[in-house]
């Protein structure tokens, strides 16, 4: 079956793009430097249930930050809401994002 991906906003995220471009094409010239590129890099992430994903997640992936800052309660304190769009066995995946520059 398809692979569900959680929702982003992608306006938003196209004008934090163009953005962060102009800033680091003033900065090379301040720098007396050119950007030679700049690309975003992409890699997709599948994982086999929401559950997976979540703890995924918050013990060992970027949500993890959240576990150390505000402590074990308030994390799974968010699981059910994030779960509960979700079927229990649907698959996802997400698409992280880097940013090459040189």
């Amino acid at each position: 079956g398809a692979v569900r991906s959680p929702s982003t906003a992608p306006a938003a995220k196209a004008d934090m793009v163009d953005m962060a471009a102009a800033l680091a094409d003033v900065a090379a010239a301040a720098a007396g430097a050119e950007v030679l590129a700049d690309e975003e890099r992409r890699h997709r992430i599948e994982w086999p249930c929401p559950a997976g994903m979540w703890e995924g997640m918050t013990r060992s992936g970027p949500w993890h930050a959240q576990r150390v800052r505000r402590g074990d309660a308030f994390v799974d304190g968010l699981r059910d809401d994030f779960l509960a769009p979700y079927a229990p066995q649907e698959p996802l995946a997400h698409n992280p994002a880097a940013r090459l520059l040189v």
